[in-house]
């Protein structure tokens, strides 16, 4: 791959994805724990454990790079993913 795909590529996750690496992350809210996504407007989840919460927010990080490697993978007009 050249140094100019790479930096568009750069940009581009820059511009689409800013918050990735910490999209999901857990809080304590009164006897729960959830998980947020984001600016942080709403839970995806809710439990009483905190592993529990650590366990989806983690699930959730790795589905969220799963689909940015398709998303650039298909940028570059490589793979089979539709």
């Amino acid at each position: 791959m050249s140094t100019q795909t790479k930096e568009i590529e750069t940009r581009f996750l820059r511009q689409f994805y800013p918050q990735a690496g910490s999209r999901y992350y857990v809080v304590r809210h009164g006897l729960r724990w959830h998980v947020k996504c984001g600016e942080g407007t709403r839970s995806l989840a809710r439990t009483i454990r905190k592993i529990v919460a650590l366990r989806i927010a983690a699930e959730l990080e790795t589905a969220f790079q799963d689909g940015m490697y398709v998303v650039t993978n298909k940028l570059r007009g490589g793979g089979r993913h539709a």
